[in-house]
């Protein structure tokens, strides 16, 4: 396969013994593996070289003017729009537009814009999407927000972009025939762009666990070159002499195939829209060639291929579901291809989704407890009525509106009609109590372990001669993964606790034994929070899905505005907050929802003490005991948590007038403390930092805040009593161990 041969077992005077055999493919396999890691970073650094002069304009203080041309549509965004900028001899860039909306900036329009330029960074807590790698994949590596008109001009499209256009007229097309919001669903199935699709709607998709038509596969591909490959044999059919002279079949699938990349291109050459392209070219390759071409030759073709030109796809969740899942579906098709229709239908789902659960717990935490009766009633409904329909309707309709024949609104209803009941049948059953569930996110070992069984149990369907070692190889991996599960449970006693990386705000989480807390979730607004993209992936990705204790520390958007966030994905027992202030919106919001949910909500008033089990305590003083404080940080709820003699505290966002009550009512040296307001100059006064000596000091922010945290001088004073300074935007999430004998230990995301 890749050029490389060995010479067979006994044949000259090389006589290779298995085990040689397995040193020849292990040297092989190292080889590509590290020039694939070459590749990568080679990869990265031409990336970065390419966007240089992006990266020095980024160091700059304040905005700098930038001009640019737009190379895609612009898509929806929070207040306006979102797209991509060539800026000429610098690089690309994604550049949000506050107060536009699509129709004012074409593709292939000029624009001029003031902007502050900011890297594209993750937050550095595990469990994550990386949204870093995702822009990559693009060939971008910095954003900006501008505000249109005030920022932001255009002056006129200066470059043509037959694609984009034409994918503009597809929307405008969909939006005018059957309304915003079927058009939203349509455009993500016929173009695989979710964007226009409200939050709600979309995550409904995925909680059905149907979330998969949204994007373009090999159907997609199948109906737009069979459609195309059948019209140019029929119009070819209408010459005697052409059907005799020319090699029509060849014709018709070379015609088929071109349209098909036409397509993918339209697509935005998503992963499985490339992935699906790539096989039916192989085909059609092999079929030019006389040659014989396996399923599973041509998906390994296709792999290499798009790793080829973009290594970070292998890191795409999109293009690892894609693969993993044809792969699980070519490998079965022997078994799937028994018995009558319905049968095979029944076959196919069930594997397709048996390949996705484990990369879905990976990726998204959870996986959909009806996808299997949903998909069986669906797909064949979407693959031979709703789908064909949709993308031919489209064709004729854009194909009469070229020709400036008025295309009759008629002709969309059924279309209109179809969407709507998939709509409604999918928010109904997202709505079910076993729709979703939310799972511990695996570890690569057992991601492996489960992988390796399947494909073995694939292998004891295909017959007898395999039957007994297939047999042997999954009781083997069952047994090492049953071992690892029992070393994680009895090897797992250590006190952690974690200050998240969640930009600026703060959440802090608490594990012992048996108890799980949490303290603050973040900032954000529903549903687009840290509690939902942040704090609740971190906890699944530790495999906690139960919050014994949520405490509010107080009712800003910087601590408080991921608990909705939180509440909705996972299961809380107890919440503790301070009295909430008349004008905290917040507060209301949060209260509406522990009622929905029935989930005990207590206010402190007083100092309170909270058992987590052996050795390990909760103290939390509320603010509100002192009369004297007039400030909204100086009333919130600070907490200290103590175990086998090690104390950590966190004094949420209280100034110094707090600190001074606090220092009277509670003095020690404490092994770790979350700065005070994020290091604020109003707060870690020189009192309330010579009254605590901490060994750590956690500052957590995020990185270009423009309120300037933390203060150089509230840093220095920390400095000068020999504390150790770590910072969320540098270190990402830290963690602090305590074992069974009370040693205390720091560690980074970074190391």
């Amino acid at each position: 396969m890749y050029g490389l041969t060995f010479p067979s077992k006994g044949n000259g005077p090389y006589k290779s013994s298995p085990l040689s055999s397995l040193f020849q493919a292990l040297i092989v396999s190292g080889m590509f593996f590290f020039l694939g890691l070459f590749h990568v970073i080679a990869h990265d650094f031409l990336l970065k070289l390419k966007n240089k002069g992006l990266l020095e304009l980024s160091t700059q203080n304040g905005s700098v003017v930038l001009q640019g041309v737009i190379d895609k549509v612009p898509v929806p965004s929070i207040d306006g729009i979102r797209t991509e900028i060539e800026i000429h001899g610098l690089g690309r860039l994604c550049l949000y537009i506050k107060g536009a909306t699509e129709s004012d900036f074409p593709p292939g329009e000029l624009i001029r814009f003031s902007a502050r330029l900011r890297p594209i960074v993750n937050v550095k807590t595990p469990g994550t999407f990386d949204r870093e790698l995702w822009w990559k994949q693009r060939g971008i590596m910095f954003q900006a927000y501008t505000e249109y008109p005030l920022k932001c001009i255009c002056l006129g499209k200066i470059h043509p972009t037959p694609i984009e256009d034409l994918r503009v007229i597809v929307l405008h097309r969909l939006q005018k025939m059957i309304g915003t919001q079927n058009a939203g669903i349509a455009t993500a199935m016929v173009l695989g762009e979710k964007s226009w699709i409200d939050f709600s709607t979309k995550e409904a998709f995925f909680k059905a666990g149907i979330g998969h038509i949204l994007a373009v596969s090999g159907l997609h591909l199948a109906i737009v070159a069979t459609f195309f490959g059948i019209l140019i044999k029929y119009l070819l059919s209408f010459s005697d002499r052409l059907l005799l002279t020319l090699p029509v079949k060849k014709i018709s699938i070379a015609v088929g195939c071109a349209f098909a990349l036409l397509y993918v291109a339209l697509a935005g050459f998503s992963p499985s829209a490339q992935r699906a392209f790539l096989m039916v070219f192989s085909f059609g390759l092999a079929f030019f060639l006389k040659r014989e071409l396996s399923a599973v030759c041509a998906l390994s073709l296709s792999a290499w291929l798009i790793v080829l030109f973009n290594p970070y796809s292998l890191k795409n969740p999109g293009f690892l579901l894609s693969f993993f899942a044809v792969f699980f579906l070519i490998w079965y098709s022997p078994w799937i291809n028994t018995g009558n229709s319905f049968e095979k239908l029944i076959k196919l789902t069930i594997i397709a989704w048996l390949s996705t659960v484990p990369l879905s717990s990976v990726f998204f935490h959870q996986t959909s407890l009806i996808a299997i009766p949903l998909n069986i009633i669906i797909i064949p409904v979407l693959g031979t009525i709703l789908l064909p329909g949709l993308i031919l309707t489209l064709l004729l309709d854009i194909s009469l509106w070229l020709f400036n024949c008025a295309p009759s609104s008629v002709m969309w209803y059924p279309i209109s009609f179809l969407i709507n009941l998939l709509n409604s049948v999918v928010q109904n059953a997202s709505k079910l109590a076993i729709s979703t569930l939310h799972i511990y996110s695996p570890t690569y070992f057992e991601v492996l372990c489960f992988y390796l069984i399947l494909f073995f149990i694939g292998l004891l369907l295909r017959g007898e001669p395999e039957r007994r070692f297939s047999i042997g190889a999954v009781t083997v991996t069952l047994i090492f993964m049953l071992s690892f599960h029992w070393y994680q449970a009895y090897h797992g006693k250590d006190i952690e606790f974690y200050t998240l990386d969640v930009g600026q705000g703060l959440s802090q989480v608490i594990f012992t034994p048996k108890k799980v807390v949490l303290v603050d979730a973040g900032g954000g607004t529903f549903p687009y929070d840290r509690g939902s993209f942040v704090v609740s992936p971190f906890l699944l990705s530790k495999n906690r899905d139960v919050i014994d204790y949520l405490i509010i520390s107080h009712y800003e958007t910087d601590h408080a505005g991921g608990v909705l966030g939180v509440l909705e994905k996972l299961k809380v027992k107890k919440v503790i907050g301070p009295k909430p202030a008349h004008h905290q919106k917040i507060f209301k919001r949060i209260k509406s929802l522990l009622n929905e949910k029935g989930i005990p909500f207590r206010i402190i008033n007083s100092y309170e003490t909270i058992s987590l089990g052996e050795n390990s305590m909760l103290f939390i003083y509320p603010g509100s005991t002192y009369k004297d404080l007039t400030k909204t940080n100086d009333k919130g709820l600070v907490t200290v948590f103590w175990s086998k003699g090690r104390s950590i505290l966190m004094p949420a966002d209280i100034e110094e007038k707090r600190e001074m009550c606090l220092t009277k009512s509670f003095t020690q040296n404490v092994d770790l403390l979350v700065a005070p307001h994020h290091g604020s100059v109003t707060s870690s006064s020189i009192n309330f930092v010579e009254s605590f000596r901490p060994k750590f000091v956690v500052f957590s922010y995020g990185l270009g805040n423009g309120f300037g945290l933390p203060d150089p001088k509230v840093k220095m004073r920390y400095l000068r009593i020999g504390s150790t300074i770590l910072e969320t935007p540098i270190h990402g999430t830290i963690k602090a161990s305590i074992d069974q004998k009370g040693n205390f230990t720091i560690s980074t995301y970074e190391n």
